[in-house]
C-alpha cells in the first residue's frame, strides 16, 4: 500500500503466511529498535527509520495476531477431542462457548466446501463439537 507520503507501507496482507516464529522474531527487533530509541539508548535512529520500525511493528503485530487466531481453531479441537470441555476451551481461547461452538463450524464446513478435508473427517469433527456442545448444556 502507498502511503500519502509516497512511501510503500507493509501490511498484515503482505506478511500473511509467514511463519509464526519468524513474524516473532520481527515484531521482536522492531519493538526493540522503538524501545531503545525511545530510552535513548545507543544511537540516535533517524525519524524515517524509526517511522519505518513503527510502521512494521504494528503490520507484523497484526500478522502475528492472524495467525494466531487462524490457528486456534486446531488446538480447539485437539482440546475437545482429549476431553477438554467447552467451558474449558472457550476459558483457554478468551471466547464465549457460542463463538468457539460456531467458529469451529464454520472452519470445518469451510475446510470441507473447499475440499481440504474430507467430507468424513469433517463429520466426524462437526459431532466432536455437537457431543461438547451437547455436554455442556447437560452439565447446567
Amino acid at each position: 500500500m502507498m502511503a500519502a507520503q509516497g512511501v510503500r507501507v507493509t501490511t498484515p496482507a503482505d506478511l500473511a503466511g509467514a511463519p509464526r516464529h519468524e513474524l516473532l522474531a520481527a515484531l521482536t527487533a522492531h519493538e526493540g529498535l522503538l524501545t531503545d530509541n525511545r530510552h535513548g539508548i545507543g544511537r540516535p535512529v533517524p525519524p524515517a527509520q524509526v517511522r519505518r520500525a513503527a510502521l512494521d511493528a504494528l503490520a507484523t503485530a497484526a500478522a502475528l495476531a492472524a495467525a494466531a487466531v487462524q490457528w486456534s481453531w486446531t488446538a480447539q479441537l485437539e482440546a475437545l477431542q482429549h476431553g477438554a470441555t467447552l467451558d474449558e476451551v472457550s476459558a483457554a481461547s478468551g471466547r464465549s462457548p457460542g463463538e468457539v461452538v460456531s467458529g469451529l463450524r464454520q472452519r470445518i464446513r469451510w475446510q470441507v466446501d473447499r475440499a481440504l478435508m474430507q467430507r468424513a473427517v469433517g463429520d466426524e469433527l462437526l459431532a466432536v463439537v455437537d457431543r461438547a456442545e451437547r455436554a455442556r448444556r447437560g452439565a447446567r
